[in-house]
């Protein structure tokens, strides 16, 4: 992936020569892997979501890096999952 910005709750990068903006859902550390900041996000106007780590240079501009473990991506379905439970329990209560 090629430079990105964070933005409020907009992640934008370029893929392919193409800009790519998405919604960030929401961003985390993992257990395990201190140091490390994760960004989940959904990916344009579409259902997809992905993740990646990332760091931030200053300004929210940063670079977004492949998640390389399986443990991280282990824990990071955990922590989609979470989110998704809360988001209903949160429309529950209403």
């Amino acid at each position: 992936m090629d430079n990105k910005k964070l933005a409020e709750n907009v992640l934008v990068f370029e893929k392919d020569g193409k800009e790519v903006e998405c919604q960030i859902l929401f961003t985390c550390n993992l257990e395990g892997f201190e140091g490390n900041n994760y960004v989940v996000f959904q990916i344009g106007d579409t259902e997809d979501i992905s993740a990646a780590r990332y760091t931030e240079e200053g300004d929210g501009i940063g670079e977004l890096l492949d998640i390389e473990t399986d443990r991280e991506w282990d824990l990071l379905d955990d922590a989609i999952e979470s989110f998704f439970n809360d988001l209903e329990e949160a429309d529950d209560d209403k």
